[in-house]
């Protein structure tokens, strides 16, 4: 119901009379019956008197109108206003049983008797202030250049043993995303990850095998900072984001309890990398089949019959990607600024439609269905720390800045059960993010990435006897991935060693990374004895080769195994590998059993 006169005569005598207040003419008679209110209300939104009435509210008051006018909903929507003029603002306007204060009641109305929290403009009367209600002033995003090296800890009740200062520490991934992609692909060529088959999520197994040949450490590799006894584990991020990611680009597929590359995830390997992260990232967008929500495991009830109730998650990346497109490129943007910007912007979403389906601990007594327990810090907010930071990080499209989760937000403890949490997420760490080129290109605002070499820092000397040594300021991601391929022998000193580096390679490695990394480094040529070692151990990493998973047939006698093997529609998907045994690739099992069928044999599932 949107027509004035509509929503006047739904609207309560009381209600009226606290109108006529407001008004600024004095009838002969005063009204006594709804319709006279009616009328008289009426009579006074028209022409110079509507436009008198508007000048007479104070500037939120006007700006609450001009949201209205202006917006895409005839609602007026408290939430977005607060976060674009704040909390104060929303008092001026809004009284806390969300009835409009003092004049602006003139013009917001409650749709109807039953809806007590919403508040609607009528849309004649929208019409009408079209003619000279400006523009609402556009919502501004603070960001830094630079950052401060301390991160100062918010106070939590009783844990006076944690420090009010810590390093806020930042990383880089733009660069290191696109060699993990490459060696993430060739480690599934390998034939060692798995997802569970009910979940289809990684593999505790494929997720340690992942994180062993990342270019860098996890955010939080010692998890003895600030952790008590019985804390969560924070665990693995970007290892466990990486095969999630290439299922939804269709760059995998499950091939029993074992992925295996599509035709994607083949072309993937030849392409530019950052056309490959582009085309990932696009496609993760609008995956319906992932809820990153499920991540927080503090929030139970998320399935069974709590999942019906979960909103679209595409829906919401597209509203963050949205807010991201916003944020200048090489600028930093503290997480809860950017968190307000997206309702200041009307870039809400909700996680859930119910959240008396969630719960934390105790269905009933940690119930998020009660006011306070289900606010947008708690359940929009963390969705979107785990987006950024698991998934876009992960694809190198931001920098991050972060401390220990445990240290970070303090905004759930006064609810039920929270004593037992030692953190509401394990993103909860992620204070800062920074767009940088290759997040532009991701999100389409650049139609072209330059690939920009990174800065070498520290310095390697190579020497004959295969040892290398690192400068004092060698970076320690750098020293992280010289250990992949050598044996350490000191603090700064390594020794190149064949099966370290061998293992290093059919875990998904490329020797050509190793040669680049100690020729970028090392301001002589690399000595010749250390060129034939990368040499004579890339061919042998080379002299055996995986063609995939085979299925072993072993028929009743050779003269079985013979006419199998004849026949022109069988032979297309197997070989003969001995007298009595066929080999026949995994791939074409499913086509091999039904050739076979036609001839009249079957082949045993077990």
């Amino acid at each position: 119901m949107t027509d004035f006169h509509e929503i006047l005569a739904q609207t309560s005598v009381d209600d009226l009379k606290i109108r006529i207040r407001y008004l600024d003419t004095n009838p002969i008679e005063k009204p006594t019956r709804k319709a006279q209110f009616i009328n008289l209300i009426e009579s006074q939104l028209r022409g110079d008197t509507l436009k008198r009435h508007y000048q007479r509210l104070d500037k939120y008051g006007q700006a609450a109108i001009s949201e209205v006018v202006h917006g895409t909903s005839k609602h007026f929507n408290g939430q977005t206003f607060s976060a674009k003029y704040g909390t104060k603002a929303l008092r001026s306007v809004i009284n806390k049983n969300y009835d409009p204060v003092r004049c602006l009641s003139l013009f917001l109305y409650r749709p109807n008797r039953h809806a007590w929290r919403q508040l609607v403009l009528p849309e004649d009367l929208r019409q009408r202030l079209l003619e000279f209600v400006p523009q609402p002033t556009a919502a501004k995003l603070q960001t830094k250049t630079q950052l401060s090296e301390m991160f100062e800890v918010p106070a939590r009740k009783y844990q006076k043993e944690i420090p009010s200062q810590v390093e806020l520490r930042q990383r880089t991934l733009e660069f290191e995303s696109q060699h993990d992609l490459l060696s993430v692909l060739q480690l599934v060529e390998t034939g060692v990850l798995g997802v569970t088959p009910k979940t289809q999520k990684p593999t505790a197994a494929s997720v340690k095998r992942i994180q062993k040949i990342l270019s860098s450490e996890e955010y939080y590799v010692q998890e003895d900072l600030h952790r008590g006894r019985y804390d969560e584990e924070i665990g693995p991020i970007r290892a466990y984001a990486w095969l999630l990611l290439l299922q939804s680009a269709k760059m995998i597929r499950n091939r029993g309890n074992k992925v295996e590359l599509t035709k994607a995830g083949h072309s993937a390997r030849s392409v530019e990398s950052v056309d490959s992260i582009r085309l990932i990232w696009r496609s993760w967008i609008m995956n319906k089949s992932v809820d990153e929500f499920s991540r927080v495991n503090a929030v139970k009830g998320q399935t069974g019959k709590g999942k019906r109730y979960m909103t679209n998650p595409a829906y919401r990346r597209i509203q963050i990607v949205d807010g991201l497109r916003d944020c200048p490129v090489g600028k930093w943007v503290h997480f809860d600024e950017f968190s307000r910007y997206l309702r200041a912007m009307d870039l809400s979403f909700e996680v859930t439609e119910n959240p008396w389906s969630l719960y934390i601990s105790h269905v009933e007594y940690g119930n998020l269905g009660y006011d306070g327990y289900h606010g947008w810090n708690l359940l929009q907010g963390r969705y979107i720390l785990c987006l950024l930071f698991e998934y876009a990080a992960t694809l190198g499209m931001i920098d991050v800045a972060y401390v220990d989760p445990k240290i970070s937000r303090n905004d759930f403890l006064d609810m039920w059960f929270s004593d037992e949490l030692s953190f509401f997420s394990r993103y909860d760490g992620l204070q800062y993010f920074r767009l940088n080129p290759l997040g532009a290109y991701c999100l389409g605002l650049t139609d072209t990435y330059k690939q920009i070499v990174p800065k070498v820092e520290g310095s390697l000397s190579v020497q004959p006897s295969l040892i290398v040594r690192a400068s004092d300021n060698f970076p320690h991601r750098d020293k992280l991935f010289l250990e992949i391929f050598a044996e350490k022998e000191s603090e700064n000193i390594w020794r190149l060693d064949s099966d370290k580096t061998l293992s290093a390679l059919s875990s998904g490695r490329k020797i050509d990374d190793l040669q680049k990394f100690l020729e970028a480094r090392d301001e002589q040529i690399l000595p010749d004895r250390v060129t034939g070692f990368l040499n004579q151990v890339k061919r042998r990493s080379e002299a055996i080769k995986l063609q995939g998973m085979a299925l072993v047939i072993e028929c009743a006698n050779a003269e079985t195994a013979n006419q199998l093997i004849a026949d022109k529609q069988v032979n297309k998907y197997c070989e003969l590998a001995g007298e009595r045994k066929i080999l026949v690739p995994t791939a074409s099992e499913d086509k091999f059993r039904r050739a076979v069928r036609k001839m009249g044999y079957i082949v045993p599932n077990n």
